[in-house]
Formats: C-alpha cells, sequence, structure tokens
C-alpha cells in the first residue's frame, strides 16, 4: 500500500512538472537595419523585469528560452540605433523581425587644444624650427644648467652673438655678427628691452 501511494505521488510530481515545463515559452527573432536590412550582430534583448535576455549572433537572430507566459515589455539596444521597445504578450511561442532605426547624432564643432611646455631644451629647437626667419632661441633649462651668473654672459654662448662691455667690464650690448650696436634690440617674451 505504502509504494502504491508513493508511486502515485511521484506520478503526480512528474505530471505536474511536465505540466509547468510545456507552458514555457521561446520567443526568437531577428534584429536588422531598417534602411540595409543588414543584420545588427550583438544587438541586445531583454525581457524587461526578469533575467531573460539574449545578443543577437553573426546573422542578427536571437533566442529566448524558457520564458513563462505572460505579458513582457521587450527592449532591443544597439550602439548608435534608436532603443525598440515592444510589448509582448506570450500565449505561444513567438517569431519577431525587429527592424532598428539608425541614430542620427551630429557635432557642432571638433575644437583640439594643445599645451607645449616652454622652458624644455626641446620645446626651444622647435622654436627654432618654426621660426619664419632665423632665430636662435636659448631655453630656461639651458640657463639653469649653465655656469654664467648673469643673462649677458649666456648670450655670448649663442654663436654669431658677442657683447659690447662697458667700461666696468659689465656687458652692456649684444652685437649679432658684428653689426652695430643701434640695429639690434632685445625682446623678453616679445617685448623690446630699451638700452
Amino acid at each position: 500500500m505504502r509504494i502504491l501511494f508513493l508511486f502515485l505521488v511521484l506520478l503526480s510530481f512528474a505530471a505536474q512538472a511536465t505540466e509547468s515545463h510545456q507552458k514555457l515559452h521561446h520567443i526568437r527573432g531577428k534584429i536588422y537595419d531598417e534602411t540595409t536590412r543588414e543584420p545588427l550582430t550583438g544587438a541586445t534583448v531583454l525581457l524587461t523585469g526578469t533575467n531573460h535576455y539574449a545578443i543577437a549572433g553573426l546573422d542578427g537572430s536571437f533566442s529566448i528560452n524558457n520564458v513563462p507566459p505572460a505579458n513582457y515589455q521587450l527592449e532591443i539596444s544597439y550602439i548608435s540605433y534608436e532603443p525598440v521597445e515592444k510589448s509582448l504578450d506570450l500565449n505561444d511561442s513567438k517569431q519577431l523581425d525587429i527592424a532598428m532605426k539608425s541614430a542620427v547624432l551630429g557635432l557642432e564643432a571638433v575644437v583640439v587644444t594643445t599645451s607645449r611646455i616652454g622652458h624644455t631644451e626641446a620645446s626651444a629647437r622647435a622654436s627654432e624650427r618654426n621660426a619664419p626667419n632665423v632665430m636662435n632661441v636659448i631655453s630656461q633649462r639651458a640657463i639653469e644648467i649653465s655656469p654664467d651668473i648673469t643673462v649677458a654672459n649666456v648670450v655670448q654662448r649663442v654663436s654669431g652673438l658677442t657683447t659690447e662691455r662697458s667700461s666696468s667690464g659689465d656687458a652692456q650690448y649684444a652685437i649679432v655678427r658684428g653689426m652695430d650696436k643701434r640695429y639690434n634690440y632685445t625682446l623678453v617674451n616679445g617685448i623690446k628691452i630699451p638700452i
């Protein structure tokens, strides 16, 4: 008698499991571009409020299996496309074809900004190369590491420059390749220094 009762209980559980398994549905479909009809590989399909989701394969097809019957909201998303939302009533297995519309984004302007470290030796050489006329540049770093005490002594390190000294022996004027001092002037940060 006990064996018969146990057999009937197991049989009822098996029938319930089979019945509940038969109620599960499958959602299948393809996702493609609305204009070109190209499949959208990697599009994400999600049943809102559940853990059921799928990712479209190479041909744009997706499959969500073992979904209990209910009303669902289906969300489809793909990069650079407008998201699609569909209401879904699962009375039987569904085959869906979903067309997605490309999202058009426009840029007004692209601004590229950069800065240059101005006190290095490389920056000084770049200034010389890019100058519209012949120019010799001494970098801040070169002045810092030189043994010279005054800027006049540093100026003498530039080829073609010499200094005219005063009666006390201090450098007074910079002479460029032997030109008279009245043809030369000195700029500091683009500002002319009076002599």
